[in-house]
């Protein structure tokens, strides 16, 4: 327990030498030359508790001071903190990402229509190996020859689900290309300049880290940005890039050879973008490799739970203030009703 006002606190010193000189020196009600003519055994109930109204006054002077001087009570609380992560998902939808992508099943999709399918399992969860990103927040940004911010970053994931469902390739001739830089530059930006505070709106809730994922199936071809220039930032920001990268296939859909020679410079740019930033490069060359890498990444971003504990204070004012009322109530009842005194 403690006091906001504790000064107030030296209000009590007057009111307890008033108190004492009332009782020291009490202000006779008749004045007599002598009481013995009103001397007798019996003393009625009356006189017994006629000290009760000073009392109750004393009370309640001393019970509004201490109101005066707003007191409080510690009450230890506990909450759950969710520490997540903002992750930007960066896609890209040049015409490339329009070829299929082998698989187990008898129909094969697309590039970005597996993408899509896994995209909304890594948001929302598939109940088996993807559990979700509940506690984080996402962004979405697309990019060919130019980069878009779809979503910014956001906890409404239902919303976002479905905005990656309405993915669809780029089919104008004049803005097809492959300009990650600018995506990864873009993204960037917005994880650098994500306030915490946007977040707080939910109690309890904290980014812990900036993720970026990148998923792209060519070599960046054009933009303003390069893509190295745009790790350095991410870099400097404490920003991950985890890179996914799409292996070429036939038109056919056969399942490509990967050859055993040694990365191509384009590779090699990606994995520097991901190793520089303490991400992982992954390559994906069929739907289920893709599932995985996401899994991967998952798995490696997780969001934690922690116990927070604070003191809370709590006013007790208003108890001694409403404490104060009722004893003055109690007293000037008394003194106009059964232990009444003349004059």
């Amino acid at each position: 327990m403690r006091f906001d006002w504790p000064s107030c606190l030296l209000l009590l010193v007057p009111a307890a030498w008033w108190l004492w000189r009332r009782q020291r020196h009490p202000k006779p009600a008749i004045e007599f030359s002598s009481l013995d003519l009103l001397a007798t055994d019996s003393v009625s109930w009356r006189t017994r508790w006629a000290w009760l109204p000073d009392a109750l006054r004393a009370l309640a002077v001393g019970a509004a001071i201490l109101a005066l001087a707003k007191p409080q009570w510690s009450i230890l609380q506990e909450s759950e903190v969710k520490e997540g992560i903002a992750i930007e998902l960066l896609v890209d939808i040049s015409s490339s990402m329009d070829m299929n992508l082998p698989s187990s099943d008898t129909i094969k999709p697309t590039r970005l229509q597996a993408v899509k399918a896994v995209l909304e399992r890594f948001i929302s969860g598939d109940g088996k190996d993807l559990p979700g990103r509940a506690d984080d927040l996402l962004g979405l940004v697309t990019f060919a020859r130019y980069a878009d911010t779809l979503s910014p970053q956001t906890e409404a994931h239902d919303a976002l689900v479905e905005i990656v469902r309405n993915l669809v390739i780029q089919d104008r001739a004049n803005e097809d290309g492959t300009a990650y830089g600018d995506a990864v530059t873009l993204a960037a930006a917005r994880l650098h300049l994500l306030d915490d505070k946007a977040h707080r709106g939910n109690p309890g809730a904290e980014v812990k880290n900036r993720v970026i994922v990148l998923l792209t199936d060519g070599e960046n071809n054009c933009g303003r940005h390069l893509p190295l220039e745009a790790t350095a930032l991410a870099k400097q920001w404490g920003i991950r890039i985890y890179v996914i990268s799409l292996a070429d296939t036939s038109m056919s859909g056969a399942t490509p050879t990967v050859a055993s020679t040694a990365p191509s410079m384009a590779e090699q740019i990606l994995m520097r973008m991901a190793s520089e930033t303490g991400g992982i490069y992954q390559r994906a060359d069929n739907v289920d490799s893709l599932q995985e890498i996401y899994r991967k990444i998952d798995s490696l971003e997780k969001s934690q739970i922690r116990i927070r504990k604070n003191d809370v204070w709590r006013d007790l004012f208003p108890g001694f203030t409403a404490l104060a009322l009722a004893l003055l109530v109690a007293e000037m009842t008394l003194r106009s009703t059964v232990l009444m005194t003349i004059p």
